[in-house]
């Protein structure tokens, strides 16, 4: 980041909120945004599709993880417990304030997404023969 603010660079690919300050301040000019919706903050920022690129989609996420084994009701409990908290007010406004988009889900919902990524990614990875050193 500071490179490319400093002119070392020509263009980043990065994580939104990381350069969201100094997109807001205009020290550097968002071209995209690699994801399937615009976004609120800065919503004249076209998405990758819309810019052209289809293909470039990658969505940032977080999530909760218990170790294997733990109960389903623990689970479910646990999981309904984030839900909750995530859709107060303050919580919701102030990830997005720092450029996150709140998308809580429960378990169910967030298993078969976890496997459609590690299939996504996957075949990325096989197809362009990366590997771990």
């Amino acid at each position: 980041m500071t490179d490319l603010i400093g002119g070392q660079l020509d263009v980043v690919f990065s994580n939104f909120p990381e350069s969201m300050a100094h997109v807001k301040s205009g020290k550097l000019r968002a071209l995209a945004i690699a994801s399937t919706a615009r976004h609120p903050a800065v919503p004249d920022v076209p998405t990758t599709a819309e810019a052209g690129m289809p293909a470039l989609q990658v969505e940032n996420w977080t999530a909760m993880m218990v170790p294997a084994g733990t109960p389903d009701a623990a689970v479910a409990k646990l999981g309904a417990e984030v839900i909750k908290i995530l859709a107060a007010p303050e919580i919701e406004e102030r990830a997005r304030t720092q450029g996150f988009r709140v998308d809580a889900r429960g378990p169910d919902q967030f298993a078969p997404f976890l496997k459609a990524e590690i299939e996504r990614w996957g075949h990325i990875i096989a197809a362009a023969k990366i590997t771990a050193e």
